[in-house]
């Protein structure tokens, strides 16, 4: 993509002082061909138009990651905390792929305050809590960059999440001039409207379980509470303060745990295996303690799309799943 067409995105030209910042930033190892490059140094230069935007590529920088076109893949885009590596999904515009960034760079962000430890250490309740935090923090700190984005004149990225992805996007708007705290943190909890992508994100994890080929270093035994992910997660990346405005106690809520029947039972089929208890030690029965959902009309709409789910693997950074699933329920 060239300059000329960057900056005509939506037919709309922006201001010079704005152009002028689409320089190439050769702070980062891009992989890939020269038109690969070009493109993932504009959506630096356009993310840091955002104060939001500019901490995390700060913080990408001091952690070293490398980005990379991926034309290969299915989602918007992925973050590898083992490989270091940040995957973007080239057919999306720049204003699809702006948020995307600020999402991925988020989770790096909260890799690096300890998050996502292997999947064989935290009991099953406090991964999963752990897990959908995380989604929700990352796609409240894309709202807010889209959000900035607009400010500084270019508003692709926010009217895509208005389209979108409207109850997060409405949860920020009707709270901003309150103070972005709220704004944040409204979006945060809207995050957890959406239960087929919950389903989703809850399926990946017990995939995960399932898909475990060694037991030696399973223990499932670390618990988080509610109050320790908010404050590991729920920090404003500009202030360094924590931006959650509601109870700390908030993800132990029914709203905020309640499982499909389905991820329940292959967790409880997982976890009673005679060998992992018996020769492993294994005892986490902390799925129990999860309500289970009772949606009808989500029932249906899985029902009348006709597809068959798979537990295919694929990476937890990914937000494309929001469309997909919006779609089978009819958004």
């Amino acid at each position: 993509m060239s300059y000329a067409n960057f900056v005509s995105l939506n037919r709309k030209a922006y201001a010079p002082s704005i152009i002028a910042r689409f320089a190439r930033n050769s702070s980062f190892k891009v992989l890939g061909q020269e038109e690969d490059k070009e493109r993932i140094n504009q959506l630096f230069s356009l993310l840091s138009l955002s104060e939001t935007g500019a901490v995390l590529i700060n913080h990408a920088k001091e952690q070293k990651y490398r980005f990379k076109m991926n034309k290969g893949m299915f989602e918007y885009g992925g973050a590898n905390p083992y490989t270091k590596v940040v995957n973007l999904n080239p057919k999306y515009n720049n204003g699809r792929l702006v948020g995307t960034l600020a999402h991925e760079l988020r989770h790096l962000m909260q890799y690096s305050s300890g998050a996502m430890p292997e999947i064989n250490s935290l009991d099953f309740k406090s991964y999963m809590m752990q897990n959908r935090a995380m989604e929700a923090d990352a796609e409240a700190l894309g709202v807010l960059v889209s959000w900035e984005l607009k400010k500084a004149g270019f508003p692709d990225s926010w009217n895509i999440y208005k389209k979108e992805s409207p109850h997060l996007a409405t949860a920020f708007e009707n709270n901003i001039n309150i103070s972005k705290e709220k704004a944040m943190t409204e979006t945060f909890k809207a995050w957890y409207d959406n239960k087929a992508l919950i389903d989703t994100y809850d399926s990946f994890q017990v995939s995960d379980l399932e898909n475990i080929d060694e037991y030696d270093d399973c223990k499932f035994d670390k618990k988080l509470s509610s109050a320790n992910i908010i404050k590991m997660l729920c920090k404003d990346p500009v202030t360094e303060k924590k931006y959650f405005t509601e109870a700390d106690s908030l993800l132990e809520e029914e709203k905020y745990i309640t499982i499909s029947d389905n991820n329940k039972k292959r967790a409880e089929r997982f976890l009673n295996d005679e060998m992992l208890i018996e020769e492993y030690g294994v005892k986490d029965f902390s799925y129990k303690k999860l309500p289970v959902r009772d949606d009808a009309r989500y029932k249906k709409a899985k029902k009348s799309s006709g597809k068959k789910t798979t537990n295919k693997r694929v990476d937890y950074s990914s937000d494309a799943i929001m469309i997909a699933q919006n779609k089978l329920l009819g958004r």
